[in-house]
């Protein structure tokens, strides 16, 4: 309200300076009053005053960056949605972050929901207006998609194996250097424990809280890098250890990992026709999110976004 009351005043204030000529000062005067709101005084301890400019650039250096970049994307993807005639209206966004929440806690009150979100804003450090662009967004990408990909026969075949097919549980040590591996093999060989060098060396943020256990996977799971998996289903014996694995990550990097078989675990039962509706809608949950993310990334490769701050400019 304040800011559309000064809006109103200043343009006012510029439209009556218009009608005389001969008296520019009014002019000026609405300008430093244009200025002296566009930073006005926020606080005052003691009486000294706290600009609004203070916070922002304390802001600005800390989430700044992150909230540039969202606000970057989402306006590609605005400009991307806009060209196939499509808006960002309220009602898609309110059932995209209905979407979200049944997601969160299927089951779940909408109460329920609501303070378990409110939960993982604090958790994540974000704000409501934050998470907002992230969920206009999701809204744009899954109307600009395929919203009933076709689930075919064999993608449910490897689904319902990933999930419910035979598993391995592995404990993993990863390092980013050969030389650190074999040197943690020389140490397994003179009778160190495996834990308390997963503990010691390993790189793995992922699991290094669970001391390097990974949660059970099927030889299908393509969460899992094709090398772990493979390593992994060619133990036989609890407590053997693979060989070198070597894999480059999605953000190109490469890991040199020891993994130890943990447990074997037999393929659950249950038919595939027990499970099959549910399984193809959650399938096709997923290819409709891998679909978003395929385009999220195209829009983005394509888009025109040039920083004009130098603090966020790419080095």
């Amino acid at each position: 309200m304040h800011k559309i009351v000064f809006l109103f005043l200043f343009f006012l204030s510029v439209f009556l300076a218009g009608c005389d000529s001969s008296s520019p000062q009014p002019a000026r005067l609405t300008q430093t009053t244009a200025r002296q709101n566009d930073n006005p005084v926020i606080a005052r301890v003691d009486g000294v005053e706290i600009k609004k400019s203070e916070v922002v650039d304390i802001l600005l250096a800390g989430r700044g960056k992150t909230v540039l970049d969202d606000l970057a994307l989402l306006q590609a993807v605005r400009n991307h949605a806009a060209q196939k005639g499509l808006t960002g209206s309220p009602e898609i966004i309110e059932s995209e972050m209905n979407l979200i929440l049944d997601d969160m806690a299927p089951g779940k009150s909408r109460n329920d929901r609501l303070d378990l979100f409110q939960y993982m804003l604090q958790s994540r450090g974000l704000t409501r207006p934050e998470f907002n662009l992230i969920v206009e967004r999701q809204a744009l990408l899954r109307r600009l998609v395929d919203p009933d990909p076709a689930v075919t026969e064999d993608l449910l075949l490897a689904e319902f194996d990933r999930l419910y097919g035979p598993k391995v549980q592995v404990r993993r040590l990863a390092v980013s250097s050969r030389r650190q591996l074999e040197s943690v093999q020389n140490q397994l060989a003179l009778g160190s424990d495996f834990v308390e060098l997963v503990r010691q060396t390993s790189e793995d943020e992922t699991t290094l809280p669970q001391d390097g256990l990974m949660p059970p996977f099927s030889a299908r799971d393509e969460q899992i890098p094709a090398e772990i998996r493979s390593a992994a289903f060619a133990l036989d014996t609890e407590g053997r250890f693979s060989d070198m694995v070597i894999y480059t990550d999605e953000q190109l990097r490469q890991w040199f990992v020891l993994l130890r078989l943990e447990k074997k675990i037999p393929p659950e039962e249950i038919t595939l026709e027990s499970v099959r509706t549910e399984l193809a809608r959650t399938l096709r949950q997923k290819i409709v999110r891998r679909q978003m993310l395929d385009l999220q990334n195209q829009i983005k490769e394509k888009a025109d976004i040039y920083i004009l701050d130098p603090r966020y400019k790419k080095p």
